[in-house]
């Protein structure tokens, strides 16, 4: 089932502490595309839930024989990179949900997951 747009899962890496000043540009990287749903889901059932995330638990990338921790994960439209200096986003908003850990992880994974799934459907 075809997907109206074609999305990228990105991941951004928190930067290395080497003193170097990492830019942003270079600590996001595209991990998948996906247009249809079969797509989303086989990608989306590997893709740690924020309840996760609140048991301390730490999504890490071993790439080269460096590990790194993977500090957000993004979806955008194929073409678009998620940052403010992407000319499609130059009139761009920014959507934040900031929600308290005592809702729970399971209310907090649902919310998440009706907003992302939302967003790939429309």
């Amino acid at each position: 089932m075809p997907l109206k747009d074609t999305w990228v899962l990105w991941e951004q890496a928190v930067p290395p502490n080497d003193g170097k000043g990492t830019a942003f540009a270079d600590s996001v990287k595209e991990v998948v595309p996906f247009k249809t749903a079969q797509e989303f889901w086989s990608i989306w059932n590997g893709v740690p839930q924020p309840s996760e995330l609140l048991e301390n638990k730490r999504i890490t990338r071993e790439t080269g024989g460096t590990v790194a921790a993977i500090d957000a994960i993004m979806i955008f439209k194929k073409g678009v990179r998620p940052e403010w200096e992407d000319p499609l986003n130059a009139t761009g908003g920014h959507f934040q949900v900031q929600l308290k850990a005592n809702i729970g992880g399971l209310q907090i994974d649902e919310y998440w997951n009706n907003i992302v799934l939302g967003m790939a459907a429309s």
